[in-house]
């Protein structure tokens, strides 16, 4: 029996313990196979490791290793070589800073790799590492997750400049040096943080939106399929489900992850630990929520806009430490994946959305929670009320509810500074009770198009339809706007009874001042 590797990032530990190996090695040979230097970025447990491991095997391990795999046949092609290797993910930067950990990284290398340092200071350590390394052939370095430093501090803008600047220069050393080097392979999460860091790495090609390289991480259908359907059967019949649905859940709730608005992958880390439970839950979510983003987001736009933003792919490469455009970050981080993209080069359009069900559900509960300054079991006891209103058509019980939530907002938390008008006060209204619906579990569709306009939510349920109009105003005023304007015509045939709510906000007590429903049906 193979074992699921979740969370093993070694290639030989993967190989060696009968762990199910999806294979990538091809990738691996086509990073290899000639002189070049890389630059990936995708988000955390999704590979960057594995591969970055598979490289130094395959220039330095043990051969058997790739034995059945696909670059078995092309193994002579790879010529072995000295390794340099160094994860910023293990690095003790935390308890010593980044420099001293930098230092003593370097100085491990070296006793393993048997070099007696001459010089001192990181640039200067850290060039006199490859150049004798790479004394009889040109060596392979391999960098992984050199953007965690900054990662972890972007909630303290000077440490993660500080950090920035040490970064910076420690890998300054590679542009003098690329004489010595046959493969640099440098994996992240935040493409756009590469502008400022190797600003004199000319030569560094990006494969992170490059379209030939789109599945190097994560797995494909056709390899979930080919790897893991027999398990895919047995918890079909565990769950009792039709295989054909329990694969479109998989797929739902883990996959949905692109780098090119074609091909889709899973999330190994989600995927894996799902096979191994036979329980859906939300495991890649739960390793690790970044705080920052929330407040990020919280000062920088309003929930709904989080789903089907147009951005230029060129966006990416747009850096500021000290004032983040948090659309890129979420997408560097996997909150937000490309749906769709038009064009090509850095002036294309891109369609960003939630990858799948897991982080969608996972971060606007937390980003809920975060607004209503609760922690998130006493906000899914709201959610429990409401949802059960809306179930029951009781308008008047849902209002109530609505109403408590409102209250228990943090008076602070409101539209961004020097945002306050009117009408931005009506979309924060629009946008929290949205998110706030969307975390009821239920159909809820933004902005719905008629033949005379566009109602604010409506919420499609099993047993019956509500259509929502808010307002910062009057409850009658909202009420008459969907009525007048046939919001709920297009669900009159749809054999269930059709709820209007219109709700009047009043921007002085934030919360919900009046509200006016009628049943149809």
């Amino acid at each position: 029996m193979q074992y699921y590797p979740i969370g093993k990032q070694e290639f030989g530990v993967i190989r060696r313990n009968d762990f199910v190996y999806v294979d990538k090695t091809e990738w691996a040979y086509k990073l290899a196979v000639r002189t070049s230097q890389y630059f990936l970025s995708r988000p955390r447990r999704f590979g960057k490791s594995l591969l970055i491991s598979t490289l130094k095997e395959l220039f330095s391990g043990d051969r058997a290793l790739f034995k059945g795999l696909w670059i078995e046949q092309h193994l002579g092609e790879i010529e072995q070589r000295p390794v340099f290797h160094i994860s910023f993910n293990t690095l003790s930067y935390k308890q010593l800073g980044l420099e001293k950990a930098i230092s003593q990284a370097l100085q491990t290398i070296a006793d393993e790799k048997g070099i007696q340092l001459d010089t001192e200071g990181i640039p200067s350590v850290f060039g006199e590492i490859i150049k004798k390394l790479a004394a009889e052939k040109p060596i392979a370095i391999l960098i992984d997750e050199y953007d965690k430093p900054i990662i972890d501090y972007l909630h303290d803008f000077p440490q993660a400049d500080a950090n920035r600047e040490i970064l910076k220069s420690f890998y300054s050393v590679l542009k003098g040096s690329e004489d010595h080097i046959h493969t640099l392979l440098i994996t992240g999460v935040s493409q756009f943080s590469k502008v400022s860091i190797f600003s004199d790495l000319n030569h560094l090609r990006d494969l992170s939106l490059d379209d030939n390289f789109s599945t190097i991480t994560g797995f494909t259908q056709a390899e979930v399929n080919a790897y893991f359907g027999e398990r895919i059967v047995e918890i079909a019949g565990e769950h009792r489900m039709p295989l054909a649905e329990i694969t479109q859940k998989i797929k739902q709730n883990y996959n949905g992850y692109s780098w090119d608005g074609v091909n889709y992958v899973y999330n190994p880390f989600s995927l894996l630990s799902f096979l191994e439970s036979g329980t859906f839950n939300n495991y890649w979510f739960e390793t690790g929520t970044p705080t920052f983003l929330v407040k990020h987001i919280k000062n920088q736009l309003l929930p709904q806009s989080l789903e089907g933003v147009i951005v230029r792919k060129g966006d990416f490469n747009k850096f500021d430490l000290s004032n983040l455009d948090v659309i890129p970050v979420m997408f560097q981080t996997g909150y937000l994946t490309i749906k769709s993209a038009e064009g090509s080069g850095m002036d294309a359009w891109l369609t960003l959305g939630y990858p799948n069900g897991e982080v969608r559900f996972s971060f606007e509960q937390n980003l809920l929670s975060d607004y209503a300054g609760q922690v998130p079991s006493m906000v899914n006891q709201q959610v429990y009320y409401l949802k059960k209103s809306l179930e029951n058509l009781d308008a008047e019980a849902f209002v109530k509810h609505l109403k408590g939530f409102f209250a228990a907002v943090p008076f602070d938390t409101s539209p961004p500074p020097g945002r306050q008008l009117p009408e931005l006060w009506e979309g924060f209204f629009h946008a929290l009770t949205f998110l706030l619906l969307r975390v009821l579990g239920l159909d809820v569709q933004a902005e719905v198009a008629s033949a005379k306009g566009r109602s604010d939510a409506v919420v499609i349920m099993p047993n019956c339809i509500w259509v929502m109009e808010l307002k910062l105003g009057t409850a009658v005023s909202a009420l008459n706007q969907i009525k007048k304007q046939g919001y709920a015509e297009p669900y009159l045939t749809a054999g269930k009874p059709v709820m209007l709510l219109g709700l009047g906000f009043d921007s002085a007590t934030r919360n919900v001042k009046s509200a006016k429903w009628q049943r149809l049906g």
